[in-house]
This record gives structure tokens, C-alpha cells and sequence, in this order.
């Protein structure tokens, strides 16, 4: 697993606990909840879970199934939150981040989706001013 940083730092004036955002795409990914798990322990933070489909099938409803079972075992020293999101991958990410004022966002470099991932960083660094983790599996 290689991770790729690109940080912008916020500043912040009152100390509270950092915003996660681990953003999935109606799939399971299992690495990238680890490593937001991880970051929420060490930060005292919180973690969102964004599961973005174009569509909610049979499949993506196991898939839930599986990640709520994963998290329930993963997440009993973090505070976590599992949202559903129907719409187009960029819009629905950049929404969600100003909407709850997320402070990182961790992505999933994955084959086909490279372009995307890396302008929705770089979209996220100018609009949103947060911190953008991408994980390349």
C-alpha cells in the first residue's frame, strides 16, 4: 500500500476533535476504513463513512451488510458515522465535506478512477481547504 499526502493545514483556533471523511464507492474497502479507523485513534477524531452509488442493488446492500459488521468490530474507540449517497462521485464529496466541515478526506487510488481521484484532491484543496489523504492499493 502506498500513500500519497496532499496536505493543506486549516487553521484552527478551538481544539476539537478532527473530522474523517473515507469516501467509498459502492464498494467494499476494507484498507481505506482501516486507515481513517487509525488516523480517528490517533487524532481523538471522528469518522464518516460516505458510500456514494449510482444505484443501490442487492450487491451494495450485502456490501453495507459486511461494512456495518466490519465497523462494529473496528469502531469501539471512535466515533463513526455510515452515510449513503446517490449522484455524481465529485459534486456529491465536495457537498458533503462543506456540509459537515470535514477536516480529511481519505480517497482510494484505484485503477480507472486515477484522473478522477486526483482532480477531486486538487478540487477539494481550493473549495473546501481540507486535508486530502490518497491511498493507492
Amino acid at each position: 500500500m502506498v500513500i500519497i499526502l496532499v496536505r493543506i493545514v486549516k487553521k484552527r483556533t478551538i481544539m476539537r476533535a478532527v473530522k474523517i471523511l473515507i469516501v467509498l464507492r459502492g464498494r467494499e474497502d476494507f484498507d481505506l476504513i482501516v486507515h481513517g479507523i487509525e488516523m480517528a485513534k490517533r487524532t481523538s477524531g471522528e469518522v464518516h463513512l460516505l458510500d456514494i452509488s449510482s444505484e443501490y442493488s442487492g450487491e451494495a446492500r450485502g456490501m453495507q451488510t459486511k461494512l456495518k459488521d466490519f465497523l462494529n468490530q473496528q469502531l469501539k474507540e471512535v466515533k463513526s458515522v455510515f452515510w449513503q449517497s446517490k449522484g455524481e462521485f465529485a459534486k456529491e464529496v465536495i457537498k458533503f465535506v462543506q456540509k459537515h466541515s470535514i477536516d480529511v478526506v481519505v480517497l482510494s487510488l484505484k485503477k480507472g478512477f486515477e484522473l478522477e481521484t486526483i482532480l477531486l484532491s486538487r478540487q477539494l484543496k481550493k473549495e473546501c481547504v481540507c486535508e486530502v489523504e490518497i491511498i493507492k492499493r
